[in-house]
């Protein structure tokens, strides 16, 4: 059975990526979209690879937490969506700092790059606190 702690970590958690959602499917999607048309006019296939992994990530890991909302608070941190949503976590964490090294090494350091970046920041703060664990004896 998960620990209070546990329970709200992952409620906020979904919490946070389910705000994230609405704000992608507005307008966020369609960013990433345009960034890949431009970078295919210039033969970056490093660059619209992890922009393309980036984008599926993303609709992965919003799916996933869809489905873990419809759980119950307990069942949510045992579970194997849980567990694949800290893996799509992670994966989205790696690819946006190989995304930013590929922006400084072989775009110039474009602009739109660095603002997709900086746009998907939220991803390693969840990350991070998807990871915490608690010792449920300390106060």
């Amino acid at each position: 059975m998960a620990t209070d702690n546990e329970k709200l970590v992952v409620e906020t958690v979904i919490s946070i990526i389910s705000a994230q959602d609405e704000e992608y499917e507005r307008s966020k999607f369609k960013k990433l979209d345009q960034i890949i048309l431009e970078f295919k006019k210039y033969d970056r296939s490093e660059t619209i690879a992890a922009i393309i992994i980036i984008r599926k990530g993303l609709k992965s890991l919003f799916e996933i937490t869809s489905k873990l909302s419809k759980m119950s608070a307990d069942e949510q941190p045992a579970s194997k969506e849980y567990t694949k949503l800290i893996d799509i976590l992670d994966q989205l964490v790696l690819t946006n700092m190989q995304l930013r090294s590929f922006n400084n090494e072989m775009n110039h350091n474009s602009e739109s790059i660095n603002q997709l970046c900086e746009d998907q920041c939220w991803i390693a703060n969840v990350a991070i606190l998807a990871a915490m664990e608690f010792d449920e004896g300390v106060q």
